[in-house]
């Protein structure tokens, strides 16, 4: 059975890491493509979660993490679309599930 350790390693991994490399990409020749990545990415992050046997106790709160990733996926496909409104909209969406997820687990 995974714990509550293991979601947090995936968020680390799979949302926190490509988050910032996604962040620092430069040229808007490289945007598209490191945001067709960084979905890739995000979804394989999902799977994880997704995949992962937890306890009711370890359960609670899932639903914001899973609509987070969700968002966060949405919004690199909207930056490869060139739309950037919508893009800010589902990203802004990811960041306070990620943090209503945080909070409920009494982090920050």
């Amino acid at each position: 059975m995974n714990t509550h350790a293991d979601i947090l390693t995936i968020i680390e991994e799979y949302y926190t890491q490509t988050g910032l490399q996604i962040l620092t990409t430069k040229r808007d020749d490289d945007v598209k493509q490191a945001a067709k990545e960084a979905e890739a990415r995000f979804m394989e992050g999902l799977e994880k979660l997704e995949g992962l046997k937890l306890s009711a106790y370890n359960r609670r709160h899932f639903n914001l993490l899973r609509e987070a990733f969700c968002d966060i996926i949405k919004s690199m496909r909207e930056i490869r679309r060139d739309n950037g409104a919508k893009a800010e909209m589902y990203s802004q969406s990811a960041g306070r599930k990620f943090m209503r997820y945080t909070r409920a687990w009494g982090g920050a």
